[in-house]
């Protein structure tokens, strides 16, 4: 029965303009997704190299023996 009321509904005018709604909203979420990701791996890779910074003693330096 919900399926016959969600056809019925789907091929409306209000359901095109929901679906149109709904289709511009997820593309939106699709776009700050991709930002996030962007920012997280970016954010990972500074991370990364600062700790391997860290990790590597100072070229040049003193030999404590």
């Amino acid at each position: 029965m919900a399926r016959c009321f969600l056809a019925v509904f789907i091929n409306s005018q209000a359901g095109i303009e929901l679906g149109h709604r709904l289709e511009a909203e997820h593309s939106k979420h699709k776009g700050m997704y991709a930002d996030l990701a962007l920012e997280n791996d970016a954010l990972k890779e500074l991370i990364e190299k600062s700790s391997e910074a860290n990790r590597t003693p100072p070229s040049g330096g003193l030999v404590c023996e």
